[in-house]
């Protein structure tokens, strides 16, 4: 497997480019829920958290999404659909559909 660290221990190119490109994927998302008063560092948990399952899927292969939807369950968790999240963040009224 490839690394993203130089002899040096430093990063290399594509350890910055790949992380600039995470940079831009996230902002305009957290930028979103830090506008609408939600915390920065809780939404930087999340945001590593989420991280972190995509790295837990990557090394278990077809073992783990079965088994983090089984604790987020368990947990009492549900993924939020992209029309809760619209009205959430005051993008859709609930009470005018299609909008």
């Amino acid at each position: 497997m490839k690394t993203l660290y130089d002899k040096n221990a430093k990063y290399t190119h594509e350890a910055n480019v790949f992380e600039m490109k995470i940079e831009n994927a996230i902002r305009d998302i957290f930028n979103e829920y830090v506008e609408h008063g939600y915390s920065p560092r809780e939404l930087s948990h999340l945001a590593m958290g989420a991280v972190f399952q995509l790295e837990l899927i990557a090394m278990l292969p077809g073992q783990l999404p079965d088994k983090v939807n089984a604790t987020r369950a368990n947990a009492g968790q549900q993924s939020a659909t992209e029309e809760e999240l619209a009205t959430l963040l005051g993008r859709r009224d609930p009470e005018k559909p299609g909008t």
